[in-house]
């Protein structure tokens, strides 16, 4: 069988848990971007692909062949995440990904030119593992000192850097609605260090919990229900698929909560995310807002 892409770039390959496999090929041969193609165990392409494969971006590589292997994870039930590199000049590079589903849609919650993973720099050793919650993680060299970023399957990116022997520096983002069409986003980092205590521990607290949002799809009002391990408090929050914060309510106590968003039919139509953010780190869930 005939693949659709440029037989100078290379290419991954994974199974579709159906018999047949699907093709991640980093150069079309007809329009120079990235694509994805999936085919049954009989060589036959699968029913609902398109022919020239499906477009993951709509940024060229440029015929670059650049410093890794293209790669493809599983991401899920039904979906994959496919890996890539672009130039962005002076010896620098940008680390791309895109997450897309067997039924050769394109996940709308994720960019349409693909998610840069790592803005550019000079990348040396790279490579991206699954982490078994539908995103990945990518480690790579950065000037000389390991680095290690998880990328959630919606999207979200929490970065973990060593700072030696003793443990190691997480960073990530926090977005305040003030109000009035304002919004405010503040950049966090805290030190985890290595545990030093010994013996039997104490019973661990209740985990952070977040339930999927009932009813959703959703015309006018959405409740989640979440579990709190402690009283140290969070926040939940509604945003779009840009970022922006919609709705947000603050939560507080220990054990179970239900929260409301009203009055959603004020907002477009289409997909959004609820967030819960405590002390204990964040989850997301997804909810869909039709008319």
């Amino acid at each position: 069988m005939a693949l659709p892409g440029d037989p100078f770039h290379d290419r991954a390959l994974l199974p579709d848990g159906s018999g047949g496999v699907v093709v991640f090929l980093r150069v079309s041969a007809s329009t120079g971007v990235p694509i994805a193609t999936r085919f049954d165990g009989n060589g036959v392409l699968h029913v609902g692909w398109p022919a020239t494969g499906l477009a993951l971006s709509r940024v060229s590589p440029d015929g670059d062949m650049g410093p890794m292997d293209s790669q493809l994870l599983p991401s899920g039930p039904g979906h994959l995440l496919a890996v890539w590199s672009l130039d962005a000049g002076s010896g620098a590079r940008r680390l791309m990904m895109q997450r897309f589903g067997l039924d050769a849609t394109l996940d709308p919650a994720w960019p349409v030119d693909g998610l840069e993973v790592v803005a550019p720099d000079t990348i040396n050793a790279c490579r991206t593992i699954p982490d078994g919650a539908g995103g990945a993680y990518v480690v790579r060299e950065a000037h000389r000192r390991p680095v290690d970023i998880h990328i959630t399957s919606v999207g979200a990116l929490l970065t973990l850097h060593s700072d030696g022997p003793s443990g190691a520096f997480v960073v990530w983002s926090d977005y305040h609605d003030l109000g009035f069409g304002q919004f405010s986003g503040d950049l966090w980092m805290t030190c985890v260090q290595v545990p030093t205590t010994t013996g039997v521990g104490t019973s661990p607290p209740r985990a952070l919990q977040f339930s999927a949002p009932r009813p959703n799809p959703t015309t006018g009002s959405v409740v989640l229900d979440l579990v709190l391990p402690d009283d140290s408090g969070a926040h939940v929050e509604l945003l779009d698929v840009s970022g922006r914060v919609q709705r947000t309510q603050v939560v507080e106590g220990a054990g179970d909560h239900a929260i409301t968003f009203d009055e959603l039919g004020s907002l477009a139509p289409g997909l959004y995310f609820a967030r819960l953010t405590s002390r204990h780190g964040s989850t997301a869930t997804r909810v869909l807002v039709s008319r």
